[in-house]
């Protein structure tokens, strides 16, 4: 019975210790320290193990100012928009500028035929020239009168008529009726080289060398349009319940409210502008106000027609947390970021994001400033992983096993 009794006395010891060993295996070392509560507490917990490492990247959560914005897409638009027409009828007889070409003020465009102008011109300068000639020999005759008059060898008879032709000789050079006729005419020549009017880029040119074209009406009629680049405009239908705050912003001393431009995902702004003008009235069928604000285009990166994400400015704002909009994670449970807690593990937390501004979303709750949440990466995690927060995302990661 005592080999009974001693072990009985050994198993309520190694049970009191803490362990309990199967079989006739004798305890280790580190079992035997765990049972007197000498081993490290990890021996003790039976060396808990973590799963691999996941890499991601990983950003701090910060306060920032954020202004009050509201963003919507709109649409480019030039200024204004030249039709360019002949307005003479003839034949083109050169043609200096090609679809898409960029022109300047000025610019000679077309030349129309002119042998026919410069007819007139030609024949109306004759006139004018005939009129001054007989205007200057009738002065010419009655200064030769009046000196024979003088010396009592002309009658006044002579001086009277050449007195009377003289003055209608004057009257006809000084009712500039030859003078108008070959202004006119010389104006008529002028619109035989067709010039650009504005500086700008030349949209589909209609007509080549050898085509018959007049002043005729409707848009088909035009030769060409040519389209300002620099400055363009931007316009923004904002609803109705934003006039207020709008409305403000234009009365606010200062500067008026600044637009920014984006095109397609892009996160920084391909032109900022300002605010020059909203509509007189409230579209009654969409309940939507019209904005338009100009902005310069000195890169060319807008073209007119073009649609693009704009964010109108309205307040400067206060103070929120933000976080990359790459953080954010939109599941069944909801929108959600994963946080590095400091043991190295990721935990999932519930968000509410109230904005996005130049790629930030904007945090109205569950998040505080200095929290570490992970931007790169996410699609692995799960509530309580290890990461290893990289610098950068390593792209071999998803070749790695879940744990």
């Amino acid at each position: 019975m005592r080999p009974v009794r001693l072990a009985a006395s050994l198993g309520a010891a190694v049970l009191a210790g803490g362990a309990f060993f199967h079989g006739s295996r004798p305890p280790t070392r580190m079992e035997a320290l765990a049972a007197r509560g000498d081993a490290p507490a990890s021996a003790a917990t039976g060396l808990q193990k973590r799963g691999p490492e996941i890499p991601v990247r990983a950003e701090f959560a910060r306060v920032e100012r954020v202004p009050v914005t509201r963003t919507g897409v709109g649409w480019v638009e030039p200024v204004s928009t030249v039709r360019v027409r002949a307005r003479i009828e003839g034949e083109i007889v050169e043609r200096l500028v090609e679809d898409g070409s960029t022109v300047a003020e000025g610019d000679i465009l077309f030349r129309i035929d002119d042998s026919e102008i410069r007819a007139v011109v030609a024949r109306d300068e004759a006139a004018l020239a005939k009129d001054r000639a007989t205007l200057a020999r009738l002065e010419a005759d009655l200064g030769r009168a009046l000196e024979l008059r003088a010396r009592s060898v002309s009658t006044q008879v002579q001086v009277d008529q050449l007195t009377a032709e003289t003055r209608a000789a004057a009257a006809t050079v000084a009712a500039a009726a030859a003078e108008a006729t070959l202004r006119a005419s010389r104006i008529k020549l002028g619109y035989t080289v067709v010039r650009a009017p504005i500086a700008g880029r030349v949209g589909v040119v209609r007509n080549a060398r050898g085509d018959l074209v007049g002043p005729a009406e409707g848009p088909t009629a035009a030769l060409l349009t040519i389209t300002p680049m620099s400055p363009l405009q931007v316009s923004l239908t904002l609803p109705e319940r934003d006039l207020d705050a709008l409305r403000a912003a234009m009365s606010a001393p200062g500067e008026r409210p600044a637009i920014a431009v984006f095109l397609g995902n892009a996160d920084r702004p391909a032109a900022t502008g300002r605010v020059r003008f909203i509509d007189s009235a409230v579209d009654s069928a969409t309940g939507t106000i019209l904005v338009k604000a100009r902005v310069p285009n000195a890169d060319g990166a807008l073209w007119p027609g073009q649609y693009a994400r704009l964010s109108l400015t309205l307040d400067a704002g206060s103070d929120a947390v933000t976080v990359p909009l790459a953080a954010l994670v939109q599941d069944r449970a909801g929108t959600a970021v994963f946080v590095v807690r400091p043991d190295g593990t990721a935990a999932r937390r519930p968000v509410e994001p109230a904005e996005t501004v130049e790629g930030r979303a904007v945090i109205r709750s569950g998040l505080g400033s200095g929290e570490r949440v992970v931007v790169e990466g996410q699609a692995r995690l799960f509530e309580g992983a290890s990461v290893a927060v990289e610098s950068r995302a390593i792209a071999s990661a998803g070749a790695q096993a879940m744990p």
